[in-house]
């Protein structure tokens, strides 16, 4: 496993352990960092002493992924729908440290997401600072969750400048688009929209909100499709373009009247 490395990192930080005291006994706390880093592939001896002070049993890391990533993908699915489901998030937790870092770390993102919208934002905080240690800016698609989970996160703590370097880093990595699926894409262009709007840059924010409502649209979600008009009404009434206002106004109309 090529990121076994960052599975270690991982687990170390959200166990608040030390380098020095996950390997004592077991290596040097340099060679750990080189491990940490996938810098080495140490002996499978090794990382047995090291998953085993972990609390994980090395033997298992890597069974079943795909099973585990669907159904981490399907409770992620159920929350941005608005649908708590019945996932049972402890068994998940597990079956997916031993799937593989990168399991684990989309079953973190997605918990983010889940602690997010209970607004337990303490233990939001935590885990975010430890995901941004272990997550790079790539183009993959645990980068794309947790840049959409921070995206939410700051906009939960009104810091609007945050969240729009957090949405312009993700959408300067090549071929973001193909990372998440439709109605996440809308949300997202919809999240940085409002954040636009919140710092009043009107024009930005109206051309992120389009592309929101152009998705929206497609995919028959009329509530979030009316949140967009309400967003184009706020940024067309600053812009000064008031005959786009009225369009907007029988549009939002016409959206109740659906609904």
């Amino acid at each position: 496993m090529s990121n076994i490395g960052k599975l270690v990192k991982l687990k170390r930080l959200e166990k608040n352990m030390k380098q020095d005291e996950l390997c004592r006994g077991i290596c040097t706390p340099s060679y750990l960092s080189r491990i940490e880093n996938n810098l080495v592939i140490a002996d499978d001896g090794l990382y047995t002493l090291l998953f085993e002070r972990l609390g994980i049993n090395y033997r298992l890391i890597g069974q079943n992924s795909s099973l585990v990533d669907s159904r981490i993908e399907n409770w992620y699915r159920n929350l941005l729908e608005m649908n708590e489901g019945n996932e049972d998030i402890e068994e998940l937790k597990e079956f997916a440290q031993i799937a593989g870092e990168e399991s684990y770390s989309k079953f973190q993102i997605v918990y983010c997401c889940y602690l997010l919208i209970k607004n337990d934002m303490e233990e939001a905080d935590k885990l975010i600072n430890t995901l941004r240690q272990v997550i790079s800016c790539d183009t993959n698609r645990n980068f794309f969750l947790l840049a959409n989970v921070l995206l939410l996160f700051y906009i939960k703590k009104n810091d609007f400048v945050k969240a729009i370097e957090t949405g312009e880093k993700l959408i300067k990595q090549h071929g973001y688009e193909c990372l998440g699926g439709k109605l996440e894409l809308g949300i997202f262009y919809y999240n940085l929209a409002l954040s636009y709007k919140n710092l009043y840059y009107y024009e930005l924010a109206s051309s992120y909100v389009k592309r929101a409502l152009s998705i929206f649209k497609d995919e028959y979600l009329l509530e979030r499709a009316l949140a967009c008009h309400i967003i184009l009404g706020t940024c067309y009434n600053n812009l000064g373009v008031y005959g786009k206002i009225k369009v907007q106004s029988f549009a939002k109309e016409k959206c109740r009247v659906l609904h």
